[in-house]
């Protein structure tokens, strides 16, 4: 199961029968669009549709959330009296939702927590410190709070992971994410003891300058 199923997976299961309602005007209304250009869909198509099905909810806030928090719409055309959205994930439109996993819950649910912690966006960010000539102290405090937050959900999740042979896609992606955080961790700590060092060299060096010169002849006490 990819990032988009697994996001639609936890989309239904949270919001249920509304939402398989919602999905289910999203492909029908997309199938008979005739004004491909505007988007996929349009909020009156998903209205007529749940109407038509008798439905009597307003989908305004599940397409909110199906866009901002899921990342599986997005708007693409709008104005005061129409709003329209692409499909950004082909298995809205396929039909795809993830049955199979979703018949055993464990394997389903690590998947769901795997989306929810949006790895890519992670792996982004560790590969930028990794490539970043230097550090700041803003980002070693960001790196800082990742260790000590996310880093104990992976490593959490990891272990669910290898337990199953249909998260094994998810158990080698965050093993990669872990192994990266090594590298930044690695990276930080090697600056830390280079400029430790240079600070006692700097100190001694400093102690020896201030040592008591005394004339030839006498020694020093």
């Amino acid at each position: 199961m990819d990032i988009a199923k697994a996001r639609l997976a936890e989309f239904l299961l949270k919001y249920g029968e509304k939402a398989r309602a919602l999905i289910e005007a999203i492909r029908e209304a997309s199938l008979r669009n005739d004004n491909p250009d505007a988007g996929d869909f349009s909020y009156k198509q998903i209205m007529e549709f749940l109407d038509s099905r008798g439905y009597a909810f307003d989908p305004k806030n599940l397409l909110r959330i199906l866009e901002k928090e899921y990342g599986l719409i997005e708007t693409s055309f709008r104005t005061s009296s129409q709003h329209w959205w692409r499909v950004k994930a082909r298995e809205i439109l396929s039909g795809d939702e993830g049955a199979d996993d979703l018949q055993d819950p464990r394997v389903a649910a690590i998947k769901i927590k795997a989306a929810s912690l949006e790895l890519q966006a992670i792996r982004r960010k560790l590969e930028y410190f990794l490539r970043k000539p230097v550090l700041t102290e803003l980002d070693k405090r960001e790196f800082r709070r990742f260790s000590f937050n996310e880093l104990n959900d992976i490593v959490t999740l990891l272990e669910e992971a290898a337990q199953y042979e249909e998260t094994s896609d998810v158990a080698n992606e965050l093993k990669s994410i872990i192994s990266l955080a090594y590298e930044v961790g690695k990276r930080i700590a090697r600056k830390a003891n280079n400029k430790g060092l240079h600070e006692a060299k700097g100190h001694e060096e400093n102690s020896h300058d201030n040592v008591l010169r005394l004339p030839d002849g006498e020694d020093s006490v």
